[in-house]
């Protein structure tokens, strides 16, 4: 009975799960934890950790221990020509450790050119977040913006069936003709198809943004129907008193300004190269000889003790001559340098192109919608006293089809500049504040 019941939880659970009207902000949330480029870069950020932690560590000596253990068999010559049988077993022992004194600051520069690598990463994948989120915030406007045409197309659909009926009965009546009949029958079937039209179009945004987001389950996957209201006003700040914010705080130009950082520590590190080094080597150890051959005159604790020696070295070296390639590294590391000034020069360039051209697309399209606006409510206006006429006989169902239909195109234009215009906010708004901390305008 258990199994039954654990395996009814399992069918059902998911369905649960994607029958969940997401919101845009757990559409975002949704997409970045799904996305393998984000976790491809994570894990490329995780090497780069790797490399940081053990930068870190090549201040530490080096130390290992040696043991070498022999067993030698047969026979060798003596100084005076002697041949004579050597069998022998002989052991020893090392302990070595290794400093490096002075390597031109090798290690501080390693150490700082993969931190600077690391933070870099970071931005990295905060750039791909980024992007990500711009790309849910259009699709998620999109599929609203289908929604509310859908919910015009139905509601012209009621509208043109009830005019219908109307004319129907009116014709049984004896007060409107055939034609009045047919035309009101065919305005009807224009509205059911463009009501079916817009059906498919909510249909397809809602299953481009299921792929954008990789959910499996597209056919149960819905979003919350948060509308945005039809009175809105534009508050936003002049663009130029944030560009310079939006610039410093941008992820992808910090990225490049880390990564500027990490190219001028490698040029540091190709200059230790023509730099002296030293390190300082001791050895502690002691050996055990056992010959097979003759008696031993000391047993193995006594030789061990006997035999115990300290070694201490100090090597030195000096850089005289490498052909000039260490100088001409350090002049293609320098170009290296450069060409990311250059690309940092250009993002800035990009980036401040890219808001302005928002922020006028955000204005005209707040023009275009005040504009919309009162030609929604003129042709609205138009629509009812034409329906009033129509329904005492003054106005002809030609008319009042063609009011309805002008009304209906005005009214989809006022929706498609209200959420181009809020695009453009939610654009501003993540450039400058960043994708987690999004205003959620509706």
């Amino acid at each position: 009975m258990k199994k039954k019941i654990f395996s009814i939880v399992l069918v059902i659970t998911p369905v649960i799960f994607y029958c969940q009207k997401l919101s845009l902000l757990q559409c975002i949330d949704t997409a970045l934890a799904k996305n393998p480029q984000i976790e491809k870069y994570i894990q490329y950020n995780k090497i780069q950790k790797f490399n940081k932690i053990i930068s870190h560590r090549e201040y530490l000596p080096e130390v290992s221990v040696l043991m070498n253990n022999n067993l030698g068999l047969g026979t060798d010559q003596d100084v005076f020509g002697n041949t004579r049988r050597n069998d022998n077993f002989n052991n020893s022992i090392l302990l070595n450790t290794q400093w490096f004194l002075y390597n031109g600051s090798k290690n501080k520069f390693n150490s700082l050119k993969n931190d600077f690598d690391y933070q870099s990463g970071l931005s990295d994948i905060e750039t791909i977040k980024r992007d990500i989120s711009i790309n849910v915030v259009n699709q998620y406007l999109k599929t609203l913006l289908s929604k509310e045409i859908h919910e015009i197309s139905t509601n012209s659909v009621q509208d043109a069936l009830k005019i219908f009926n109307k004319v129907e009965k009116s014709f049984e009546l004896g007060y409107s003709t055939k034609t009045e009949v047919l035309e009101a029958k065919s305005n009807l079937s224009k509205e059911r198809q463009r009501e079916q039209i817009a059906l498919l179009d909510v249909k397809k945004n809602l299953l481009d943004l299921a792929l954008l987001l990789q959910i499996n389950d597209e056919e149960s996957f819905e979003i919350e129907n948060e509308f945005i209201p039809d009175d809105i006003e534009d508050n936003f700040p002049v663009i130029n008193d944030l560009l310079d914010e939006i610039i410093n705080n941008d992820p992808k130009i910090k990225s490049l300004e880390l990564k500027l950082n990490s190219a001028k520590n490698q040029t540091e590190i190709i200059k230790t190269s023509m730099k002296p080094t030293a390190s300082l080597i001791s050895n502690i150890g002691s050996f055990y000889f056992n010959s097979l051959v003759a008696d031993n005159e000391y047993q193995f604790f006594k030789q061990i003790q006997l035999n115990f020696y300290q070694q201490f070295r100090l090597n030195v070296s000096i850089p005289i001559f490498n052909k000039g390639i260490s100088k001409l590294q350090v002049e293609k590391s320098k170009i290296n340098e450069d060409i990311i000034i250059n690309d940092i020069l250009i993002e800035k360039k990009d980036l401040s192109n890219t808001i302005k051209k928002i922020f006028f697309d955000k204005n005209q399209n707040f023009k275009n919608y005040i504009l919309s606006k009162e030609v929604e409510d003129d042709m609205k206006k138009t629509k009812e006293l034409t329906g009033k006429s129509y329904t005492e006989g003054y106005s002809t169902i030609y008319e009042l089809n063609n009011s309805t239909k002008n009304w209906v195109e005005a009214i989809s234009i006022l929706k498609q500049f209200k959420y181009k215009y809020y695009f453009d906010l939610l654009l501003l708004d993540i450039y400058t504040k960043g994708y987690s901390n999004i205003k959620y305008l509706f």
